[in-house]
C-alpha cells in the first residue's frame, strides 16, 4: 500500500495513493498532548503544519510555520516538542538524535510565545529538548536534507542551496560551500535520486546534482511555479507534488498532482502544503 504524507494548516495526514483513504490523521486542536500555550499558538497563527517527514515506523518529525518543532508517534498521536521556532519550514533527522531545522521569515507572534528572530538554519539534538545548539543567518531558509554517502546538510535558503558539515562532538555544522539557485525564491528540497537533489524556486523545477552541483530543470515540471512541495518515491519513482489554488494568499491545495503514477491527480483529504511518500 503506498501511503503518502501530507501536512497543511492545523492537520497531518496519512492518505492511501492507491484509493484515496485516509489511514492516519491528527488535528492540532485535538491533541492534549502539547501545552496549553502551544494549542494557543497553533491556533492563532492557522497556516499550520510545513513538513512532515517519517522517521521511523511509528515516528513522524513535523515542523509548523507557526513555531513547532515535534515529534509524533503514530499509535499514540503524542507530540513531543523539541523546539520553538515561527516560521519553521523545514526539519531533517541527522545522526545520533541530531535534528535540523530551516526557519524561515517569522510570522506575527502570538501573545505570549516567546520572541525568536527567524531566517536561520538550527541544530537541535532530541536529547537536549527546546535547546538551539547551533545556528546561522539564512534569509528565507525553507529546505533542510542529510546526505548520509556524502556526509553533508544540505541546505536551501531565497537564493542559494548550502552544503553543511555536521560536527557531532562541537554540536555544530560548518559551512562548506554555497551555490546560486538558478532563479529566485527557494521553495523545497527533496530527494531525486542518490545524486541528485529536486529544488523547487517560484518560477521552477529543478535537479542539483549533488557532484558537480549543476542545475538542470527537470524534464516534465521544469516550467512549473510556486511548487511548495515535492516527493519521489524511491523505488517506483512516482513523483507527487503541489502548489498552490488560485487565490490571494493561498499557499495550500487541494489536490496532490502526480507523475508516472497511475492518475494524474489524487484528491487531498484537507488543503495540502507539502505531500511526502511514507
Amino acid at each position: 500500500m503506498p501511503l503518502i504524507a501530507t501536512s497543511g494548516k492545523q492537520q497531518l495526514s496519512v492518505i492511501d495513493s492507491d484509493d484515496d483513504s485516509v489511514v492516519w490523521s491528527l488535528l492540532w486542536d485535538e491533541d492534549q498532548s502539547l501545552d496549553e500555550n502551544e494549542r494557543s499558538w497553533l491556533a492563532w497563527y492557522g497556516s499550520g503544519t510545513d513538513e512532515i517527514k517519517a522517521i521511523s515506523d511509528n515516528r513522524f518529525l513535523i515542523s509548523s510555520v507557526c513555531g513547532l518543532l515535534a515529534t509524533v508517534d503514530r499509535e499514540t498521536k503524542q507530540a513531543t516538542c523539541f523546539g520553538w521556532a515561527p516560521g519553521a519550514h523545514s526539519v531533517e533527522a541527522l545522526p545520533d538524535s541530531f535534528i535540523a531545522a530551516a526557519i524561515s521569515c517569522h510570522p506575527v507572534f502570538p501573545p505570549g510565545a516567546p520572541e525568536i528572530s527567524g531566517n536561520k538554519f538550527q541544530l537541535y539534538n532530541l536529547n537536549k529538548p527546546r535547546e538551539i545548539l547551533w545556528e546561522c543567518d539564512a534569509y528565507s531558509a525553507h529546505g533542510v536534507i542529510w546526505d548520509e554517502q556524502r556526509k553533508t546538510l544540505w541546505a536551501l535558503s531565497l537564493n542559494h542551496v548550502h552544503a553543511f558539515a555536521l560536527d557531532t562532538a562541537a554540536e555544530r555544522c560548518e559551512l562548506k560551500a554555497t551555490y546560486d539557485l538558478p532563479s529566485e525564491s527557494g521553495h523545497d528540497l527533496a530527494w531525486y535520486d542518490q545524486n541528485n537533489l529536486f529544488v523547487s524556486t517560484e518560477h521552477g523545477v529543478y535537479l542539483f546534482n549533488l557532484d558537480d552541483h549543476s542545475f538542470t530543470p527537470h524534464p516534465e515540471i521544469g516550467h512549473l511555479t510556486h511548487v511548495k512541495g515535492i516527493s519521489r518515491h524511491p523505488e517506483t519513482g512516482e513523483t507527487i507534488y503541489c502548489y498552490p489554488d488560485p487565490g490571494d494568499q493561498v499557499f495550500t491545495s487541494a489536490t496532490i498532482h502526480s507523475i508516472a503514477g497511475a492518475r494524474e491527480i489524487i484528491t487531498a483529504p484537507h488543503p495540502v502544503y507539502k505531500p511526502r511518500w511514507v
